[in-house]
């Protein structure tokens, strides 16, 4: 089976059958965070008029993955002729990019018997919070089989090419181009081959720099000035959540079995580059704020792409006679998938009837005024009403303001917003009684599985009194 389209195939089964675990039909056309209907704003945005718009006829920067958005594009026009759901294409798409990361876990490990190869892409295919991201319709597979490519094609010229797409597709893959950089010094590849692995990718990447500049007056995309964390560059709470992550989500025998893959790698071994990067990796992204011990789904979609590169770690494991707990961690795997899958539907859910629906309700309404959301992705898909997004991760005029709050209440007086939707927070009860705000209906969401926040309990949809 060494056929790629095979794999790929297979992980789009692997991920459909996930998804038919959903009796409610719920996880077809809905995604479990509201981040997916983000991308398919821009997404039906440049289908539609060539140009990545939140708004009409206003360009943003809130594409945290251009590379997803750009390749979503196509897929969202055919599911248009189709009349499928807009979720069901991004799904079959990052079910896909999960089977063609077990595809080169096998290749990966050609030194092995035939027998025993197969271990690792079972292992990730088998494993639940793989299939968790494959289904969500994110860029966490693209990513992690981009990541892959560039660690396997390492030594040739090509490398630079994958590495450039992990670039456009997360900010954070600028690691693995120092990684690539790095390894063609201490190689000794040819000049002209270091010369690519250091350009191409920063070439490409400036395209999208230069288009943020060119909107919003700075190189980064909204969401990364929003969620970014510049006070301290130390964070030992979230690198013990990492550790936390790591032994609850992957389970303990995983750890063991990457452990022990590591006392056996030598620097010879390309296994050995991978650890340095999987490690280094998880340094880097602990100091942002997007690590929130409370939200699983951010760790599943920054953390989740690691887990083939983890996988990978255990190809000595195949020749000793430690298989044995590759075959527990298998088992694991298979222990705990009904528990992950049980929570992968309740945030389906929780989205569904807190945001979709709402949207869907606003768009019924047939007005044209524009709405102030906390969560703005499918309020603003399924509204089609202009959308102020209150955190500034479609908004870099709020995004990048010295004074966020002031420039919010300056943006809200200027499109004379009349609907609110709020969060029952602190912050929300001010903002209701600095505007003078009336409660028309509040909205609960059917598990609060998302995050371990009280706020995000209840929504309420507010309008401006007479």
């Amino acid at each position: 089976m060494e056929k790629p389209w095979l794999w790929a195939i297979s992980g789009a089964v692997l991920t459909i059958l996930w998804m038919l675990g959903d009796t409610s039909g719920l996880s077809w056309i809905e995604f479990p965070l509201d981040d997916g209907w983000i991308h398919l704003v821009y997404v039906r945005s440049i289908a539609t008029v060539g140009w990545p718009e939140y708004n009409p006829g206003q360009a943003e920067t809130g594409m945290s993955s251009l590379l997803w958005v750009l390749i979503n594009v196509p897929f969202y026009m055919i599911g248009q002729v189709l009349q499928l759901s807009p979720a069901v294409m991004p799904k079959i798409l990052s079910g896909t990019c999960a089977g063609l990361c077990a595809w080169r876990l096998y290749t990966v490990s050609d030194d092995v018997h035939t027998t025993w190869k197969w271990l690792l892409p079972l292992l990730l295919l088998l494993n639940p919070h793989w299939l968790f991201s494959a289904a969500s319709g994110m860029e966490v597979t693209l990513t992690a089989f981009l990541w892959l490519q560039t660690l396997h094609t390492r030594n040739k010229p090509h490398a630079a090419f994958w590495c450039a797409l992990s670039v456009l597709c997360r900010l954070e893959s600028l690691f693995l181009w120092a990684t690539l950089v790095l390894i063609g010094l201490v190689n000794r590849h040819s000049l002209r081959q270091i010369a690519m692995n250091l350009l191409l990718p920063i070439g490409l990447l400036s395209l999208w720099l230069v288009y943020n500049h060119g909107v919003s007056g700075h190189l980064l995309p909204a969401t990364f000035a929003v969620k970014g964390q510049t006070e301290s560059i130390i964070r030992p709470d979230n690198i013990k959540s990492v550790v936390e992550y790591f032994w609850n989500h992957m389970g303990p025998i995983g750890l063991f079995s990457i452990g022990l893959g590591l006392t056996q790698l030598k620097s010879k071994h390309p296994q050995f580059t991978w650890a340095i990067y999987m490690l280094g990796l998880v340094g880097v992204m602990s100091i942002t704020h997007t690590f929130s011990q409370s939200e699983y789904f951010y760790w599943s979609r920054y953390l989740h792409p690691i887990l083939p590169v983890g996988v990978a770690l255990c190809v000595p494991l195949l020749t000793s006679r430690f298989r044995s707990l590759l075959l527990l961690w298998v088992g694991w795997n298979l222990y705990t998938l009904p528990s992950v899958h049980q929570l992968f539907v309740a945030n389906v859910e929780d989205i569904h009837h807190m945001d979709t629906l709402v949207g869907q309700k606003l768009q019924a309404q047939n007005q044209d005024g524009w709405i102030a959301s906390t969560n703005a992705g499918s309020v603003r898909f399924h509204s089609n009403r202009p959308v102020i997004d209150i955190l500034g991760l479609n908004a870099h005029e709020l995004a990048h303001d010295e004074n966020p709050s002031q420039r919010l209440l300056e943006l809200l007086d200027i499109n004379d917003v009349q609907t609110y939707l709020l969060f029952a927070s602190e912050d929300s009860a001010r903002l209701v009684d600095f505007l003078n705000l009336e409660l028309v209906e509040v909205i609960e969401r059917p598990n609060l599985s998302l995050c371990e926040c009280p706020s995000q309990k209840s929504l309420g949809i507010f309008k401006k009194k007479p």
